[in-house]
């Protein structure tokens, strides 16, 4: 179904709701994928912006560019050639006729409109104090206008840092910097930002219930965003007064990153899910993991099955339901040394509760560190064991220094449910592909809300697909190794119809994607993960089964005796944040989830497409006689020779993937040859 056009006066009617009026001054921050559908495009956005403010308004967004910081020897900010890099419109609107660009290194201004000229001329030393552009938005009280973001883009923020003082952040001056203006010339530049201290991470979506209580921020919909606005002197007062009280206001030590929805209800973005679940506790069997498998089923359509404690699945045996009520480390005093409750991480799931004195001793043979990343909270499980332990960053263990402590841990386990979510697309044969996600993983998010984020968009674009898929697509989320175990001993008659699995997990991070290969390692799965990966993904490695050491998914279950499901798993394994409290939303790239989502996406197309061709002409068929395949085999050197090998590829064996890889041609390109020879009645074409 084709997505509606949002109407250019649809947006300036709701700008005009939020009482923006001619000649003032907004400040724009923006998420173009959730307004992607607008009347012209990003051109129609800027329309409704201008329209609204008039000729006598001004029009402002940040264009930074983080990537200069890594130049070399000289930092340069060209206007003509530097891009932004926070996002598709800004990127236009900095490319835009009429637009000028503040001479800031790190912290540029795209502007068009009255205040133009005012902010090309400050001096600018300053990215945020007195001389710099921002002062001069504040001045004229401008408007923040957020469309499908949250207040950790608002750059508003860090004039009430630089006005009350904030002791975490310093002066940087960029040493040996340059602007280059649209003519081409070239000036040395003064230029300073502010840079906070290690240990301080900032959080400015700390402010969202403030601002909604004392009715500072108005809040409509635009396409699928929830946009927001609110005027700069209402944003940097009330967060001046805030730091007065606390100057600590704006910072999160413990949790990097409160959640702000930024999508209308009933849109699926995939940073606003990660963000809701991420510190859900998610385990196996547990009040978190429950609500998170209906939050997922308010997306897209899903059967879920219970299966209860003290099942035996094949060797397996479903564990008790768990459930982390919090904690605590005291002194024998009762000062607290640690709150448990503060992340998911702190209790390891499957701890039995523990409430007493404990010695140092015996209390640090409980606690587990991870000595290689010191400032972190490692993830350990304990579901089969009955044990206890707390997870701490091994820097923080000076903290217990005493003899003795009294330990408070307020988890428990009961008889549960294990249950498993699935979403099956249901296509002309019962010939499966299944694509196991898993769902626990507490407190992380690239492991594995990444993977499940990704899979939800991909089901959402195959329903929408026109041709009906000729395998069955059965998506299953359920909890790692216990849920696929429990899965597949209860559809014993499903196995010998799943055909391929395809699993994928940790790929929302910006490292290099890899992909390894199926126990067998030469499967039409193993051909077209390959094609997807030469079309499709930027870098890659490839692995054999079991190669990478410390990797294994339930790509192991799938492939293991008496099961055999040939299975491929897809992931951005290792990466640095690995089984630790570093998995945050912070580390996720909209961008790495779309390649993996197009990638993944792709290679189910594929795997349904491709076909044996069989000959029904002896010798070479003469291409002349079909106009259409004449072009291709024209078309330049390199296809010319593929083609003349792909008539001595067909064989009755190799499959349509096979043949491409073989010759390097794309899949889609064999595909349509192909399937064009069969319209002319050279070929027949053989499933597998």
């Amino acid at each position: 179904m084709k997505e509606k056009i949002i109407p250019i006066k649809n947006v300036v009617e709701e700008l005009k709701r939020l009482n923006i009026r001619n000649g003032d001054t907004i400040m724009i921050h923006s998420a173009f994928s959730c307004i992607r559908n607008m009347e012209k495009g990003a051109e129609g956005v800027i329309l409704a912006f201008e329209e609204v403010v008039g000729p006598t308004g001004t029009i402002v967004m940040p264009v930074f560019n983080w990537d200069i910081l890594h130049q070399g020897d000289e930092i340069i900010y060209d206007v003509r050639k530097t891009p932004s890099k926070m996002g598709y419109l800004t990127e236009y609107f900095r490319t835009r006729n009429g637009t000028v660009i503040t001479k800031n290194l790190f912290n540029p201004l795209a502007v068009k409109g009255r205040l133009a000229d005012n902010m090309l001329k400050c001096p600018c030393e300053s990215s945020w104090g007195q001389d710099s552009p921002f002062q001069i938005l504040y001045d004229e009280n401008a408007l923040v206008l957020m469309i499908g973001v949250d207040y950790n883009t608002v750059t508003m923020f860090h004039i009430a840092e630089t006005m009350f003082g904030v002791s975490y952040r310093f002066v940087y001056e960029f040493p040996n910097s340059f602007f280059i203006d649209k003519s081409g010339n070239k000036e040395p530049l003064k230029n300073t930002t502010l840079r906070r201290y290690d240990g301080y991470p900032t959080d400015f979506n700390v402010v969202d219930e403030l601002f909604k209580r004392r009715g500072l921020v108005k809040e409509i919909e635009i396409g699928d965003s929830i946009t927001r606005l609110i005027d700069s002197h209402s944003l940097v007062e009330c967060v001046i007064e805030e730091l007065t009280k606390n100057g600590e206001f704006l910072i999160q030590k413990s949790v990097p990153r409160q959640w702000v929805a930024t999508r209308r209800k009933g849109v699926f973005y995939s940073k606003d899910f990660i963000y809701e679940l991420w510190l859900k506790n998610r385990n196996l069997l547990s009040d978190g993991y429950d609500r998170s498998l209906k939050k997922i089923e308010e997306y897209i359509p899903l059967k879920i099955n219970s299966f209860p404690s003290g099942m035996q699945v094949w060797d397996w045996t479903i564990p008790e339901r768990w459930e982390n009520h919090g904690g605590k480390i005291l002194s024998l005093e009762g000062e607290v040394i640690f709150d448990l409750k503060e992340h998911p991480l702190h209790i390891a799931p499957g701890s039995v509760p523990f409430e007493g004195k404990i010695g140092k001793e015996e209390l640090f043979k409980h606690i587990k560190v991870d000595k290689t990343r010191p400032d972190v909270i490692p993830y350990c499980t304990l579901h089969y064991d009955n044990d206890w332990a707390i997870c701490l960053p091994y820097n923080s263990l000076k903290k217990l220094a005493a003899d003795s402590f009294k330990v408070e841990l307020s988890c428990e386990k009961t008889n549960g449910d294990l249950k498993i979510g699935e979403c099956t697309l249901k296509g002309a044969s019962s010939d499966s592909i299944i694509i196991p996600l898993h769902l626990d993983h507490p407190g992380q998010c690239n492991d594995n809300l990444s993977g499940i984020a990704t899979a939800i968009a991909i089901i959402q674009k195959l329903m929408k697909m026109k041709r009906r898929l000729r395998h069955t697509i059965r998506f299953v989320f359920l909890a790692e190794t216990i849920g696929i175990v429990t899965f597949l001993s209860q559809n014993e008659k499903l196995i010998s119809h799943l055909k391929w699995g395809i699993v994928f997990d940790s790929i929302g991070t910006t490292d290099e994607l890899m992909f390894m290969r199926s126990k067998k390692g030469n499967t039409r799965l193993d051909i077209c993960t390959e094609l997807a990966f030469k079309s499709h993904a930027k870098k890659y490695s490839e692995f054999s089964f079991l190669e990478i050491e410390g990797y294994g998914n339930d790509e192991r279950i799938l492939q293991a005796p008496g099961i055999g499901i040939p299975s491929v798993s897809i992931s951005r394994f290792p990466y640095k944040e690995y089984h630790s409290s570093l998995d945050t939303p912070d580390i996720i790239s909209s961008v790495s989830l779309k390649e993996v989502e197009i990638l993944v996406f792709e290679l189910i197309r594929m795997l349904d497409l491709d076909f044996i061709p069989i000959r029904n002409y002896s010798g070479i068929p003469q291409l002349s006689k079909m106009e259409n395949l004449k072009k291709e085999f024209l078309k330049d050197a390199r296809t010319k020779r593929a083609i003349h090998r792909f008539f001595f590829l067909i064989d009755g064996e190799r499959s349509v993937s096979e043949i491409a890889l073989e010759t390097g041609v794309t899949f889609d390109f064999a595909y349509n040859f192909f399937s064009q020879l069969k319209d002319h009645d050279k070929i027949d074409s053989k499933s597998y």
